[in-house]
């Protein structure tokens, strides 16, 4: 199976910090927290996408279980505003 844009970044980023912040140096601890923190936001996190933007996410098949319409603020968000998955975006 081809791999979605965010799962190539994840694996991207999973191996610089593999070459660059060696688990064996621990000043690097906190360095390599904060990247795994990041990367936790990024696949659990949402997005607010404004329209006209959000209309391109319409017709995907995951778009009716995991984007959350924007009600309540249309006043800041625009009308068919959504929030998206952070990792549907990427």
């Amino acid at each position: 199976m081809k791999q979605t844009n965010f799962e190539l970044a994840v694996e991207v980023i999973g191996q610089a910090v593999y070459e660059l912040l060696p688990i064996e140096d621990p000043t690097n601890a906190n360095t390599r927290q904060a990247i795994n923190s990041l990367m936790n936001c990024a696949e659990e996190g949402y997005v607010l996408i404004r329209w006209p933007e959000s209309k391109i996410y319409l017709d995907k098949d995951w778009f009716s279980k995991e984007a959350i319409l924007a009600l309540g603020s249309e006043d800041k968000t625009g009308i068919y505003a959504y929030f998206i998955p952070i990792k549907r975006v990427i």
